[in-house]
């Protein structure tokens, strides 16, 4: 694996269930297995964690939902 690239990422989060947003920040790794493969590895609070703009990846805070947008801001 190669490490490309770090990068400290925010997002902004939006309920499709119930409107609530909030933002939340993540350090990215992108990485390139040497094949030409890019993968993107994702770390909040210093703990690997799934890629949040994954469908149903995020959970909403107000109603626990998993019908949650995420955008880069």
């Amino acid at each position: 694996m190669i490490l490309r690239e770090k990068s400290f990422e925010h997002f902004l989060f939006t309920c499709t269930g119930c409107d609530h947003t909030w933002m939340a920040d993540y350090d990215v790794q992108h990485v390139e297995d040497g094949h030409g493969h890019e993968r993107d590895y994702f770390f909040r609070g210093g703990l690997h964690c799934s890629d949040p703009t994954g469908l149903g990846e995020t959970t909403c805070p107000r109603c626990g939902r998993a019908s949650v947008r995420a955008h880069l801001n």
